[in-house]
């Protein structure tokens, strides 16, 4: 059975960098769409089905963040979206809360953007569909914040589509980047546990913004178990965010 071609969509007004991305992506199998501007994207995208997305944020007709949130006000799962930016108009913890799946900063690598593009299409981890809305959760979590038995509790604030945040009055943050084990209580039963591994993908050391201190943890391995009671959970709380910002 011939495995049809993933489609992506490269919105960037910069037509040099477009065309860098679009030659990258089509030399890795894809077939490839442009657009300049985040309106021409949306109309592009309203029209069309793509797999991924990868945007820059700053244009200057439409941008990037205003194209994220009609894109998941159009569908709430896909496509897969990887924002670009030169700035910091946006956060890191901005773009996941949003949506986004991942960032990059300029200059880009073209071999890793490739790469996280394909591990979030390839991703055989937990996938939710359908969904609509942030919702707080308040949940204990016993975390592996380093190697060895060393175990921390704390409680999850708020959970989105590929992670969670989590506060952390008093324990020491781990470095972004860093693996770390969890093990959720989402209900009464000891079966009602999510257990696995996680990325740290971003670690606000101090409060802001009415933010707690804490970090942003990505979804990265568990069981078919703690899938299944994740898959549960989300249906039920019905995120938008990839990983919430508080």
């Amino acid at each position: 059975m011939t495995v049809p071609q993933r489609k992506i969509l490269i919105v960037d007004d910069e037509e040099d960098l477009a065309l860098i991305l679009r030659m990258t992506f089509e030399r890795a199998g894809y077939r490839v769409s442009t657009a300049n501007s985040g309106r021409a994207a949306l109309k592009i995208v309203a029209e069309s089905f793509f797999d991924a997305v990868v945007t820059d944020i700053r244009m200057p007709d439409g941008d990037g963040v205003e194209f994220l949130e009609n894109v998941r006000s159009l569908n709430r799962d896909k496509p897969v979206i990887v924002m670009v930016t030169g700035f910091s108009d946006l956060t890191e913890t901005d773009a996941y809360d949003k949506g986004a799946q991942a960032i990059f900063t300029k200059p880009i690598d073209r071999k890793q953007i490739v790469s996280k593009v394909d591990q979030l299409l390839d991703a055989s981890r937990y996938k939710p569909k359908e969904l609509q809305a942030r919702h707080d959760v308040d949940m204990v979590i016993s975390l592996g914040l380093e190697t060895g038995d060393n175990a921390v509790l704390a409680r999850i604030i708020n959970i989105g589509r590929g992670g969670f945040f989590v506060a952390l009055q008093d324990a020491p943050l781990p470095k972004v980047g860093s693996r770390i084990g969890f093990d959720i209580k989402a209900g009464d039963s000891s079966s009602d546990h999510i257990s696995g591994i996680g990325l740290c993908k971003w670690a606000r050391e101090q409060p802001t913004e009415g933010c707690l201190r804490g970090i942003g943890v990505e979804f990265s391995e568990m069981d078919l178990k703690s899938e299944k009671v994740l898959t549960d959970l989300i249906q039920r709380v019905d995120p938008l965010a990839h990983i919430p910002r508080s």
